[in-house]
């Protein structure tokens, strides 16, 4: 399977070409190819909300979010402990928070492409548990340490709870790669993704295993 993304441009024709993998064979096969199309917000790609934890937007395990990153929308809030992605290279932030429905583990795969559908550098940073999205967002401006970041040079992230997850660049003495402990009904975590390279694109952002749930009332 695979999955590409760019930003369309009115009157313009795009074409896909297929092509199999198996040099050795001529036998005729099938396939299916599917799109989905997502106009930009009215204020620009720059102008979604969660930009802040206060502001944060809920994530559900039975969707696959597919959005416009932030461009242009300066560094992470003030305060948090940002773990391997230093305070002065959180660019672009978008904030979810996930309040878990069932116990188990989460396994979260991260993907940005630009508008040319290259793989663009996304990161994140991930806390808690926490009882509840207020109490979050409190100690996450207070401080508290992350449980697991993601930074490295690489449009692809897996974020990990009760899996491992996370990634470093060059310095392993921060919190990155961890296994952080399975998740617990109503539990809730923070993630905050950004935008490193600052350009125009889109960032999918889905549950891929695990045995855990999040709440998808919110």
């Amino acid at each position: 399977t695979e999955a590409h993304s760019f930003i369309s441009e009115v009157g313009q024709t795009y074409y896909v070409f297929i092509a199999g993998n198996n040099p050795t064979s001529s036998a005729a096969g099938t396939f299916t190819i599917s799109f989905r199309c997502q106009a930009p917000p009215a204020g620009g790609l720059s102008s979604l909300s969660g930009s802040q934890c206060g502001a944060s937007l809920p994530f559900c395990s039975d969707q696959s979010y597919f959005f416009p990153n932030m461009v242009d929308a300066g560094l992470g809030q003030t305060g948090p402990n940002y773990g391997c992605v230093n305070a002065g290279l959180t660019h672009n932030p978008v904030w979810y928070y996930m309040n878990v429905s069932q116990s188990g583990t989460l396994i979260i795969n991260l993907d940005q492409n630009d508008a040319g559908s290259g793989s663009s550098d996304v990161d994140y940073v991930l806390w808690g548990p926490f009882p509840n999205e207020s109490v979050a967002c409190t100690q996450i401006g207070g401080g508290i340490a992350p449980i697991q970041t993601g930074f490295k040079a690489s449009g692809q992230e897996t974020v990990g709870i009760g899996s491992q997850g996370g990634s470093y660049l060059e310095n392993t003495n921060c919190i990155g790669v961890t296994t952080p402990p399975n998740a617990i009904a109503g539990e809730t975590y923070v993630i905050m993704i950004t935008n490193y390279s600052n350009r125009p694109g889109f960032i999918t952002f889905n549950q891929t295993g695990g045995s855990g749930l999040t709440d998808c009332s919110i």
